[in-house]
């Protein structure tokens, strides 16, 4: 007798033991998708082991085999388990996120060396060359994006646009590509906002580990968390030598030595730098680099933070 374990696509950590039938013995093994009954609802679970032995003595059987083929293989579960403990999500809906994505079986593992991830930063904006370098002579890379609106403004050459994909299309290519490159992986739109929540950039370097892909990070402000992982040599930068790196002086200003700011929120030396340039009819611009909710955390009177 044979014992499948079976998990689903619901918020449920445990996994649940089934039959095997007699005429499925062949059919039935990790990475398969069978049809039961789950209470007393017929659905679909995803098998991710076969044993000898049950906790419980009579169980229910599997009813049949979805498909013909496994849909995910060894390195799936791993990485799924490792998405789930992270995120902490159970491990049925990390599986069921993955395979959503995907519109084919995985492809063989590669024998590839330990995987790399590099950034190219392209502060003028300039993607297409970057893409061009990192392509050149190769044809087993995809291409992620955030959104349409950042598809249709790359200059790709139609092979490079034929690669092109949305957040979601990262489950496909972990196991078809060498080589994926994210553009722009500060976007906010890299966010999954329904369970399970995810952020892609972390998402990506958890499976390089798993498939052995590399990894290009290609932007123009990349993230404080990218950034951080460059400088503790994790991600290695290899923009191109003729950027500019110096970027203007840089003020920093004490709001406590202003104890009102009784015309808005910008400080008095912000305010007097930009009545200088409209004065000389000099354009200013102003950036707002903070995604909160809250205008001020300080007490104006006695300086305690909120």
């Amino acid at each position: 007798m044979s014992i499948a374990h079976i998990v689903f696509d619901l918020p449920l950590e445990e996994h649940f033991d089934y039959l095997i039938p007699e005429q499925l013995q062949a059919q039935v093994i990790p990475g398969v998708c069978v049809k039961v009954s789950f209470g007393t609802k017929a659905m679909t679970g995803f098998v991710i082991a076969v044993v000898a032995k049950a906790a419980v003595a009579k169980l229910k059987p599997i009813k049949a085999v979805r498909d013909a083929a496994p849909v995910f293989d060894e390195r799936d579960l791993t990485f799924a388990k490792r998405f789930a403990a992270y995120y902490g999500c159970s491990l049925g809906e990390a599986l069921g996120m993955m395979i959503r994505h995907r519109n084919n079986p995985p492809s063989p593992p590669r024998t590839a060396s330990k995987p790399t991830a590099v950034l190219y930063h392209c502060p003028d904006g300039q993607y297409a060359p970057a893409i061009e370098r990192l392509t050149q002579g190769r044809s087993d890379y995809s291409i992620i994006v955030p959104d349409a609106f950042v598809a249709e403004s790359l200059a790709l050459s139609p092979q490079q646009r034929s690669r092109l994909g949305l957040r979601s299309s990262m489950f496909e290519a972990f196991t078809r590509s060498a080589l994926i490159i994210v553009i722009d992986e500060d976007n906010i739109s890299y966010k999954q906002e329904q369970s399970p929540m995810y952020e892609s950039r972390q998402v990506i370097l958890m499976a390089q580990e798993v498939y052995g892909f590399e990894t290009a990070f290609i932007g123009i402000s990349p993230s404080v968390e990218l950034m951080h992982l460059v400088q503790n040599g994790t991600i290695a930068n290899i923009s191109r030598p003729d950027h500019r790196s110096d970027r203007g002086k840089a003020s920093v200003i004490d709001l406590s030595n202003y104890k009102f700011l009784d015309k808005g929120m910008l400080s008095p030396p912000v305010r007097n730098a930009l009545q200088e340039n409209i004065t000389a009819r000099r354009q200013t611009l102003v950036i707002l680099n903070r995604r909160g909710s809250y205008s001020v955390t300080r007490c104006t009177d006695c300086g305690h933070i909120l």
